[in-house]
């Protein structure tokens, strides 16, 4: 059962594998007096809690996925709550009285879309009749440094005297490279910084909230450094009466459900084991293929006593709030350099487009159809023996998930034969029946082509859909459409699901594609003419990694040498690293801190 547990540990479980790691769990979990005591307690037929007292290797495993012999999920049942012990805890005091104090934390460039979730949070309690002080909820975002976060803590307690009652986090958690996980704040530069639990135990010493939602990717997980622990336990530790968080990675939808069910039940019953429940059974209620552990992602830690964060018959009916208030600056526009805008208006401007045009998740990818969900997938699918190349993409994410795909797909050819990769892979695409609203944007450009360097065939739907002319090719040897083929040339670089047969999906096929680019003829090619046709033709970066380097070789083959400069590349990718900047350090580049689909609706508005 260990693989299936690994499944659901790294967020890639099928149906199967949940039902049976979930099975296993439960058998583990009534071994010895434990289960001798358990037993009559569910034959009572009445609701029945769970608390986890876990530490070491224990508190690592997905215990949030266990299922019962009576094919019921502890975690997302009606009448069952399943939650975390958190060790070292001090007593919990009574129920915090309304109105509550909320704040709203939202560092800037996260790339998510959070202007839905933000007002829903307040919404919740105001559809319920639960006070909330001053009738709106703080908001704290656009450049959340450590400093800032830290200094919103200290405000509340200086202005009233206690804590918030509420602290929630929206934004990207990863697991760093010391094995503790961190949040991402905004660092002193344009560079995110990355805050352990610890540091933001520190921040709340004088006055610990009682609850503080993370709802952020791998927030939850448990540290896999011996004597270090998680977030969960070291702020329960600190005073905090209960964490919710996320263990895994998690699709920016779902996060988005999970709040919303969370704050309802919050509100209609002050209880967090109740609301943590009703979360996790929303997120079971629109389980599908991909997302079948979604529930058991996301963890409650809990004080001693502490289920009951305020006592409804406490609340008071408050007027809806015109407004949010907003700690800090209200987020200026998006400015796109003037070059850009020109060159987009003159068709001087070719669109380069990778897989990362969409920001799904809270830690950069779990759409089926990328790189990263799509390997995981078929990973499943050939039983591919390299486990460890696949969790490290839960790390890495869209760094390496194109160069773990292609070593996926050579094992599924090998193991099944070409034919059946291709049919699995049309499959998992003809399930997308939504076209991005980004493809839809950018087929509207008056470009005069576009290189797409995944395989996802969007963009030619979106042109389909708007009924504009298009010419595609899906080789790099392909003749330059004649002249009276009218409409933008769509050069995919590694085919198009639409037509499975020209797809490269395998390390043998990025051989045979290096091989193509240096074999192009600069008199014929399609691809050649479509970037050196015109002096100073500029290209702009949307959702390609500076890590693929089958891109970079087709950008150095395609600029001439003695043109670098006159040809500007301008990337559109929030959070940039020095790393980035080296990557592209031949080219002459121009950063848009911004994600792809701020910078698209943004230059498509001033069309």
């Amino acid at each position: 059962m260990q693989y299936a547990l690994d499944a659901i540990s790294a967020g890639t479980a099928s149906q199967a594998q949940i039902q049976n790691g979930g099975n296993a769990l439960w058998e583990r979990l009534r071994a010895g007096t434990i289960g001798a005591e358990l037993e009559p307690l569910r034959d009572e037929n009445v609701p029945l809690a769970i608390r986890l007292d876990v530490s070491g290797a224990d508190e690592a495993i997905p215990w949030e996925a266990m299922i019962d012999d009576r094919r019921k999920r502890p975690a997302a049942a009606h009448d069952r709550v399943l939650v975390r012990h958190a060790r070292h805890a001090p007593a919990a005091k009574g129920p915090r009285a309304t109105p509550l104090s909320v704040l709203i934390v939202v560092p800037g460039r996260s790339g998510l879309p959070v202007d839905a979730e933000i007002p829903a949070i307040a919404q919740a309690f105001r559809d319920r009749g639960v006070a909330i002080r001053g009738g709106k909820c703080d908001v704290l975002r656009t450049r959340v440094t450590t400093t800032a976060l830290s200094r919103a803590f200290e405000a509340k307690i200086a202005a009233d005297g206690a804590p918030y009652d509420i602290v929630h986090f929206i934004g990207h958690g990863i697991v760093g490279t010391d094995g503790v996980p961190a949040l991402e704040l905004n660092g002193q530069g344009d560079e995110m910084h990355e805050m352990p639990p610890a540091a933001l135990t520190s921040m709340i010493e004088a006055g610990p909230p009682a609850l503080i939602v993370l709802n952020a990717c791998h927030s939850g997980a448990a540290a896999e450094t011996k004597g270090l622990v998680g977030f969960g336990q070291e702020l329960v530790a600190a005073g905090v009466r209960a964490v919710v968080a996320m263990q895994q990675a998690i699709r920016n939808d779902l996060a988005i459900e999970f709040a919303d069910a969370f704050y309802g039940e919050l509100a209609r019953c002050g209880r967090v084991d109740l609301a943590t429940t009703a979360g996790r059974r929303r997120l079971l209620q629109k389980q599908q293929a991909d997302t079948a552990g979604a529930f058991a992602i996301p963890v409650l830690f809990l004080a001693h006593q502490a289920e009951t964060l305020f006592v409804p018959s406490q609340a008071q009916e408050v007027r809806p709030a015109a407004t949010t208030p907003v700690i800090g600056p209200p987020p200026p526009p998006l400015a796109i350099p003037e070059q850009l805008l020109t060159a987009v208006r003159g068709g001087w401007c070719i669109p380069v487009l990778g897989p990362a045009l969409v920001t799904p998740t809270r830690d950069g990818g779990a759409l089926s159809w990328t790189p990263g969900p799509l390997a995981q997938h078929l990973a499943q699918k050939c039983q591919f023996p390299e486990q460890s190349i696949l969790q490290a993409m839960t790390t890495l994410g869209h760094r390496i998930d194109h160069l773990v795909l292609q070593r996926v797909c050579q094992h599924y050819e090998k193991l099944r034969a070409r034919p059946a990769l291709l049919r699995e892979v049309k499959a998992v695409f003809e399930q997308e029946q939504r076209i991005p609203a980004i493809h839809e944007r950018l087929s509207s450009w008056p470009v005069p082509g576009f290189v797409c360097t995944h395989f996802d065939g969007f963009l030619e739907r979106a042109f389909k859909r708007s009924v504009r002319a298009y010419h595609a090719v899906s080789s790099l040897e392909a003749r330059a459409p004649s002249a009276s083929e009218s409409g933008p040339l769509l050069v995919h670089l590694r085919g198009s699901a639409s037509e499975p047969n020209t797809l490269r999906l395998t390390e043998a096929d990025h051989d045979r594609l290096l091989d193509a680019m240096n074999r192009m003829d600069r008199e014929t090619s399609a691809v050649f003419g479509l970037v050196t046709a015109q002096a100073g033709r500029s290209l702009l970066v949307l959702g390609a990694s500076s890590w693929d380097p089958w891109l970079r070789h087709l950008l150095w083959t395609l600029i001439p040498r003695d043109s670098y400069e006159q040809n500007t590349v301008f990337i559109a990718h929030h959070g940039h690293t020095k790393a980035d900047e080296a990557a592209w350090s031949a080219f002459a580049v121009e950063w848009i801190n911004a994600a792809p689909e701020d910078v698209v609706a943004a230059i498509t508005e001033q069309l």
